[in-house]
């Protein structure tokens, strides 16, 4: 759970590391499931740290975000579910009915990760 700034600042480097990427923003195209989680962990901050007048306004907009991009994406993860250095790993579900849609199972993997994404 995310109690400070500087918890923030450690969560969003241990999803960096996770993703086993240089750079310090994601991609302004591709990189969804990053910008994902950055959405996910400043909302969780909001929700846990920020209290005040304009931090009601700014949570609220993390909110909306997080919930956007969880249905653009088919993701629902609440806040304060998962720690530090989660990747988000989709799987997809094709159902052969022509009236259903495609639909994704997440699995949220913690821990240490190697390079081929499997947690070592």
């Amino acid at each position: 759970m995310i109690k400070s700034k500087d918890d923030l600042k450690r969560y969003l480097e241990m999803d960096k590391i996770a993703y086993h990427t240089e750079r310090k923003r994601p991609k302004i195209i591709g990189d969804e499931i990053w910008k994902y989680l950055i959405i996910l962990r400043k909302h969780e901050y909001y929700v846990n740290v920020k209290k005040g007048g304009l931090s009601k306004i700014i949570r609220k907009y993390y909110a909306f975000k997080h919930q956007y991009l969880g249905m653009k994406m088919g993701y629902e993860i609440p806040v304060n579910t998962c720690g530090g250095g989660g990747k988000i790993i989709p799987f997809r579900f094709h159902n052969h009915s022509p009236s259903s849609e495609n639909r994704r199972l997440v699995r949220i993997a913690a821990g240490r990760h190697s390079r081929s994404g499997n947690i070592a």
